[in-house]
């Protein structure tokens, strides 16, 4: 009966396993890889338009460079120089016609109503002086030769279209009123003009003139009916040395254009002998009349306005003052303009 029992319990046990499903593989076992698919490099687009290659940057004097826009006029720095390059991945190859990118530069210099062509620019424009004919002077000038030098953009022969530069300050037109640059492909006639501004921007240092209305302090009546001189407001010539802060960015800093500076100013304040109206002082005045006043001021609006505190180095009491001043030049003519009036 034992035996019979056993040989039921393996023929059950047996007859389980049988019908208990195999688990099923782990899909991440089965699965094929998935291939990475990276995404393909966009093809170059080439272009035989100036506008899509051509890269313009200034190089400032301080701080970091600054790329132009070709597609907007901008304001550069006077000190700057202009560095011009083209893209030869996005230039247009040469077909079976020829060439399809040769560029021609120029550069205008426009003061007022006068346009003038700049010359030399490196690679592209030649500036040759023009000899004085036989039955002129020795040694004198007839003129100048611009010759412009195309640059062919064929990299089967290794002809690239080489950089150039731009130096405001070494070519002469930091004071134009604006400088004209014209890129032109002479093969399709397409051509850019971009238009630049110079302008003073950072901290600007010079010695100027100025004229100031100096008010002595601390003088009181006390003062006067000992014999003590009150100086109020009265005009004492001089020159100031500072520096003025041209905002390239901050329209509040570029209206105010503020300044610090230094100044020396030749006063009298025993006899004030100084004439506005002629800017200069009256005959009579000797150079040992003439004091000698040192203060510091501040400015606004490039030196026009001027405030400043001082001493004066030639008086023995009472020596401080106040000062308001105003461009000497400007002053001194309007003031006579309205006496003669």
């Amino acid at each position: 009966m034992r035996t019979i029992t056993v040989l039921f319990l393996l023929i059950s046990v047996s007859g389980f396993a049988q019908q208990t499903p195999a688990p099923a593989p782990s899909p991440s076992a089965t699965a094929a890889p998935t291939p990475s698919l990276s995404p393909s490099p966009a093809p170059v687009t080439r272009s035989t338009d100036p506008y899509d290659f051509t890269v313009m940057e200034e190089r400032v004097v301080h701080g970091s460079n600054k790329t132009i826009d070709v597609t907007k006029t901008s304001e550069v720095d006077d000190r700057s120089t202009i560095q011009i390059r083209f893209d030869q991945n996005k230039m247009m190859l040469p077909d079976a016609h020829g060439s399809n990118v040769t560029i021609r530069l120029a550069v205008l210099a426009l003061r007022g109503t006068t346009v003038t062509e700049v010359a030399p620019i490196p690679n592209f424009v030649e500036s040759t002086p023009v000899k004085a004919k036989d039955n002129s002077p020795s040694g004198s000038i007839g003129g100048t030769t611009i010759t412009h030098h195309d640059q062919q953009f064929n990299p089967s022969v290794g002809a690239l279209v080489p950089a150039t530069y731009l130096d405001l300050e070494s070519l002469g037109i930091s004071d134009a009123d604006k400088i004209q640059v014209v890129i032109r492909n002479v093969d399709t006639a397409q051509e850019i003009s971009i238009q630049l501004y110079p302008r003073k921007f950072g901290l600007r240092a010079k010695a100027s003139d100025t004229v100031m209305f100096v008010k002595r302090l601390g003088v009181g009546k006390t003062d006067i009916a000992n014999g003590l001189n009150d100086f109020n407001f009265g005009p004492s010539p001089g020159v100031v040395y500072g520096g003025t802060y041209f905002a390239r960015q901050s329209p509040t800093w570029r209206f105010l254009q503020p300044g610090l500076g230094v100044d020396v100013l030749f006063t009298k304040w025993d006899n004030p002998a100084f004439d506005i109206t002629t800017g200069k002082f009256v005959p009579g005045t000797q150079g040992s009349d003439i004091q000698i006043a040192v203060g510091g001021q501040i400015s606004l609006f490039a030196g026009v306005v001027q405030a400043g505190y001082g001493a004066n180095l030639q008086v023995d009491r009472k020596r401080q003052y106040f000062s308001l001043g105003f461009s000497f030049v400007n002053l001194t003519s309007k003031i006579a303009g309205l006496v003669g009036k």
